[in-house]
């Protein structure tokens, strides 16, 4: 507090025997000034101060957590907000670090600022695996996919692995990270001896067929361990070795190593008699040959098939009819570049 105007060459005497020309006031009272010019002149002046302390706002320095977000409020309640973020409500909910500010007016129109710096941590969710049944086995040991501070199993160990064995269960853990944070996962487990067996293979002229016993269908078959179909034949597939893998409906697997010839693949005669079985002839490896031609021929040149791409699938019909039993012959067009694969087809009925 201080006179206003100019008072140079002054001297200042304030009722708390102070003696500068500005006071500090922290309380309510009746305050006064004497002043004295450079011939003795004396003003003398009073002033009634009501000091009202408006509550502090009582946000931390610091502020750490874990969770989607956190709040920032207070106890005790004002006229107006205006925090630094734009909002002007009573409390706002933050989601990332930084410094927040807030600035609140009470009712005698008297403002403050409170401000906390708030730093977001967290934590990598735990993994154990999903619900899921564990083939051939007795007992299992599973791992938690990183690592924490600390664990608490619901069977109340604090390792950071868990053994289970046949029957199996319910497995639930919570962690919590060097920062505080916590998160838990669980699962459920079973165990089986009825898993699925590769019980043969046959692969060749780029076609491989997987037969399958055991397990809980369906099945699903795999050639590299990433991409599953509900077929057991893979076709499409370049000359090469392959770990052809099975799955049941319990995700039990196995697995076995075949190696399969793409090259293209002739009969030499099919049987079209509605049995089912060799009905239709069938050129295997086209895949290869995106543009290949297929065209039989009877004795005297006349077509009678023809093809176009990597599916060539004949079954001895001709206009609708079927052909008599006899030798038929063929030309394949393989593309620009090759020549003419030539040769006969039987049809035995």
């Amino acid at each position: 507090m201080s006179p206003s105007g100019s008072y140079d060459n002054c001297s200042f005497l304030w009722n708390n025997n102070a003696s500068s020309s500005s006071i500090g006031v922290d309380r309510s009272g009746t305050y006064w000034l004497r002043v004295t010019n450079e011939y003795g002149c004396i003003g003398v002046d009073t002033v009634s101060i009501l000091v009202i302390n408006v509550p502090p706002f009582g946000l931390p320095d610091e502020l750490d957590f874990c969770d989607d977000y956190a709040r920032l409020s207070s106890s005790n309640h004002y006229l107006a907000y205006q925090w630094s973020t734009g909002e002007s409500s009573a409390s706002i909910d933050i989601y990332s670090s930084g410094l927040y500010i807030v600035t609140v007016t009470d009712a005698s129109g008297c403002t403050i600022s409170d401000q906390v710096n708030a730093t977001k941590h967290y934590i990598e969710e735990p993994f154990f695996g999903d619900d899921t049944v564990f083939c051939g086995l007795q007992s299992r040991r599973l791992y938690l996919n990183t690592t924490y501070e600390t664990y608490t199993w619901n069977n109340g160990s604090s390792e950071p692995y868990i053994d289970i064995a046949n029957p199996g269960g319910y497995y639930s853990v919570s962690v919590t990270n060097a920062s505080g944070c916590t998160a838990s996962t669980s699962m459920r487990a079973r165990f089986s001896d009825n898993y699925p067996e590769i019980t043969k293979i046959t692969s060749g002229k780029g076609l491989v067929i997987v037969e399958v016993e055991g397990g809980t269908p369906p099945y699903y078959y795999s050639a590299d361990g990433r991409t599953w179909q509900s077929s057991n034949i893979f076709d499409n597939l370049p000359s090469d070795f392959y770990d052809i893998m099975v799955q049941d409906n319990n995700h039990c697997t196995d697995q076995m190593q075949t190696y399969l010839d793409a090259s293209i693949g002739i009969p030499s005669f099919f049987t079209p008699n509605g049995d089912g079985f060799n009905d239709t002839w069938i050129i295997t490896g086209l895949y290869m040959y995106p543009n290949a031609k297929v065209a039989v021929y009877d004795r005297y040149g006349k077509e009678l098939f023809s093809s176009k791409g990597a599916i060539c699938e004949w079954n001895g019909m001709y206009a609708g009819h079927p052909l008599a039993s006899d030798s038929y012959w063929y030309v394949i067009y393989l593309g620009e570049g090759f020549p003419p694969m030539k040769g006969s087809v039987t049809i035995k009925r």
